[in-house]
């Protein structure tokens, strides 16, 4: 009887170490926006499909946006509290009154390139022209903008800039002669190229830094999502950039 009683005792507190150790492995949801069929947003999908999120315990809802300005309306609206931005849309954002945040820093130099129809090889031919980006305030938007003003070009009045979607939408919009150029990154720039289409600039060339993609919640995530800050030594914050 001694001896049953003393494993009794020894099954209590053995039992509650595997249920406290299947409580802390339990995955949190967590849903990730991106706004880019692109190489830039491939962190994304690379930390989801090799595991690194589920290793991390964290159950990744990767939501498509086709734009940066609209993941980052969806990020402070906390539909989506965490998403893959660009500096401009978060700069904006901020900016307007909101509080988004970053809590890590992926690409930190353009790899635009502004291309063109085949014919237009200088920027006195793209006078008069049409630009696509995908949203105005969104990174596209920004480096169509900076590439027009360093050919010497003024947006809105040399160029008009147009907004037509993601990159799939702009690369169409190219195809069918809608738009005069895009600014694209890769791999839609080496694709755009085997179309025949001419890079008028190589933004990465111009020396301009800038914090391209990165992770950005907003600031009062803690209030949407407690675990994001709690104490505990593995909070969702670090595992997430982790």
């Amino acid at each position: 009887m001694h001896n049953k009683f003393n494993m009794g005792w020894l099954v209590v507190p053995f039992t509650l170490l595997c249920w406290i150790s299947l409580a802390s492995a339990q995955s949190t949801k967590l849903a990730v926006g991106y706004s880019g069929i692109s190489a830039d947003q491939l962190v994304i999908w690379v930390a989801k499909d090799t595991g690194i999120f589920a290793k991390n315990n964290i159950d990744a809802q990767t939501i498509y946006f086709s734009g940066g300005t609209l993941s980052v309306t969806a990020m402070i609206s906390g539909d989506t509290p965490v998403i893959q931005a660009s500096g401009p849309g978060i700069v904006s954002a901020g900016l307007a009154g909101a509080e988004p945040i970053y809590v890590v820093g992926g690409i930190v130099s353009l790899d635009y390139w502004l291309m063109t129809q085949p014919e237009i090889k200088t920027a006195e031919q793209l006078k008069g022209g049409t630009i696509a980006v995908a949203r105005f305030g969104g990174a596209a938007d920004f480096v169509a903008r900076y590439a027009l003003a360093r050919l010497g070009l003024t947006p809105g009045k040399d160029v008009t800039i147009v907004q037509t979607g993601s990159t799939p939408e702009r690369m169409a919009a190219m195809e069918t002669r809608r738009v005069s150029g895009s600014a694209l990154v890769p791999p839609s720039t080496f694709a755009a190229q085997k179309k025949g289409f001419y890079v008028l600039a190589d933004v990465a060339a111009l020396g301009l830094a800038y914090q391209h993609q990165g992770g950005s919640p907003p600031a009062d995530i803690c209030a949407s999502i407690p675990t994001w800050c709690e104490t505990s030594s593995s909070p969702i914050s670090k595992r997430y950039t982790g």
